[in-house]
């Protein structure tokens, strides 16, 4: 990835996806101990979705979110300044629409088809992945809005990684009874107590992507983990308190 200071907010861009001319994207990082968006300060995450906006040429009056609720919920966005309900995947092929969607810990997705101009977020927590939340982004834009797999373009954003992301035996139970190829990113940590799992997610959702089709050179992951990295607000690491980074993005 490559990482972009302005006078405005520091973001990150997945590389690939940069090359993308008619895309405008990034991830928002922290600065100086800032958090940018937090529930906690309404105007003044307003004001910082105005600035990121700005800074990457999109209409901040257009803005599109979703109240995410861990769902696998996909809205389809054809109107400005919408904001879907209970949702946890925004996908449009309205230029001029940007979309935004916010993590503190989880995984934030983008797919891109360059070649019929559709655009999608997601947000995949451990619940929203093992309800293939990315698989069902990919079908929406495939199948309501006309997109070849073999033209998708995507994006695995920030998220505690794989080495830090420990859960229970529940959450391990549902992933093997949903998902496939789970010997690549869930692994039985030893401990002299109750039994925990480390749960990469970013390569669980790199494989719905393959499950689903898009060429794995098309593929492009952060490689970055919220809880290691004090770039990102984290809410395993700092609690209720954690803010929260955004993924920004729209068609020009």
């Amino acid at each position: 990835m490559r990482r972009i200071e302005n006078s405005e907010i520091s973001y990150l861009q997945f590389d690939g996806l940069a090359e993308q001319s008619a895309l405008r994207h990034g991830i928002s990082l922290r600065r100086n101990g800032q958090i940018n968006f937090s529930s906690r300060d309404p105007e003044g995450s307003r004001r910082n979705r105005e600035a990121f906006c700005q800074v990457l040429g999109l209409p901040a009056q257009h803005l599109s979110r979703c109240r995410q609720v861990h769902s696998s919920r996909v809205a389809v966005v054809t109107q400005p300044a919408h904001l879907a309900p209970d949702t946890d995947a925004l996908v449009t092929q309205v230029r001029g629409i940007p979309l935004m969607l916010l993590g503190a810990d989880c995984p934030l997705l983008l797919a891109y088809d360059p070649v019929r101009a559709v655009l999608g977020l997601c947000h995949a927590g451990w619940r929203g992945t093992v309800q293939k939340i990315a698989r069902q982004m990919i079908d929406v834009m495939t199948v309501q809005c006309g997109s070849r797999l073999e033209d998708l373009h995507a994006g695995i954003g920030p998220g505690i990684c794989g080495r830090c992301y420990e859960v229970g035996p529940e959450v391990a139970e549902q992933a093997q009874k949903n998902l496939h190829q789970t010997h690549h990113y869930l692994h039985l940590r030893n401990s002299d107590s109750q039994p925990k799992w480390l749960f990469d997610l970013a390569a669980a959702n790199r494989q719905q992507l393959l499950e689903a089709g898009l060429p794995p050179e098309q593929i492009e992951t952060s490689g970055c983990c919220t809880f290691e990295q004090p770039d990102f607000p984290s809410f395993r690491r700092e609690g209720p308190q954690a803010g929260r980074w955004a993924l920004l993005a729209g068609m020009i």
